[in-house]
């Protein structure tokens, strides 16, 4: 499936070898780059959010959340092996000593929820702004952040998960099911403030790099953005590894119901991959030297 990815890929740049041709000597390269930071800043947001989300209520330990936060950056290059699953499986060898390993489980499920009702929200307040007008998106954009909100606050999702698990018998004796109920509440104030920073820096990251390349004038620079962050919930869903090869083929599904040319749309799933991959990178090293910057400050 990774090859068949990579295949699929390959054939979108061929097929948009001319638009790649034009992005590489046309676009704006300092925009580009930007944006790429605002993307790694969304995913360090990301990682707070997970480290505040893997705590519980108890007092806030910052050494503790910093270093959470840093192994789940650091991790992050684990989503691109076969499986998808290696970052947990990292994170939970790391974090072993410090945490149940079923909690890690469980909290990565429940913000793997979050971020997916995040794209979903930005990319439905998007086509609803380009079709109905701005009030419409702005409406949307804020309903859709309150309701994130009160998954991360509130922890509802993880007392769903509870519910549900408990209608099945066989695993009721399991420890990530134990543990599925164990401190929900959370700081209110960084947990909200993690996630308003990881909305704003997704959605201008992205938007930022949408207006980078050319030809977007041609089609709305709002309905790109929501076309890319549509297609994350395909590339989550398939499982293969970081979505590849299915988020794009979501993208050039998406091409003749929004309207987007398909060479500009393959040109666009090429970039993105392309960025998704410079930012995950920069994030790991991120993390990476984060973690040793820790680990050296408690041994000196």
């Amino acid at each position: 499936m990774v090859i068949l990815g990579l295949c699929f890929l390959a054939y979108l740049a061929y097929r948009s070898r001319d638009a790649l041709q034009e992005v590489v000597s046309t676009a704006d390269k300092s925009a580009f780059v930007a944006a790429i930071l605002l993307l790694v800043l969304a995913n360090i947001f990301v990682s707070v959010l997970f480290a505040v989300m893997l705590g519980g209520s108890g007092r806030v330990d910052g050494a503790r959340l910093r270093h959470v936060a840093s192994v789940f950056l650091a991790t992050q290059l684990g989503k691109y092996l076969p499986g998808r699953v290696w970052s947990v499986v990292a994170q939970v060898s790391t974090l072993r000593s410090a945490m149940s390993p079923s909690r890690v489980v469980i909290i990565n499920i429940e913000l793997a929820i979050v971020v997916v009702a995040t794209t979903c929200g930005i990319g439905g307040a998007l086509v609803l702004a380009h079709r109905y007008g701005l009030a419409s998106g702005l409406l949307a954009l804020a309903a859709a952040f309150a309701l994130t909100a009160s998954m991360v606050r509130l922890a509802w999702v993880r007392r769903v998960l509870a519910h549900g698990l408990s209608w099945v018998p066989a695993l009721k004796r399991l420890a990530i099911v134990r543990d599925v109920d164990l401190d929900c509440a959370r700081p209110w104030s960084i947990s909200i403030i993690a996630l308003a920073g990881f909305w704003v820096m997704y959605l201008a990251g992205w938007w930022l790099l949408v207006e980078s390349l050319p030809g977007i004038d041609e089609v709305g620079t709002g309905l790109v953005v929501a076309c890319l962050s549509l297609s994350y919930v395909a590339g989550l869903v398939s499982m293969l590894p970081a979505g590849l090869g299915a988020r794009e083929a979501a993208l050039v599904l998406l091409a003749p119901v929004s309207g987007i040319p398909f060479e500009l749309m393959a040109m666009l799933a090429v970039s993105s991959r392309v960025a998704l991959i410079l930012v995950d990178g920069i994030g790991a090293l991120v993390g990476f030297f984060a973690i040793r910057t820790l680990e050296g400050s408690r041994d000196a």
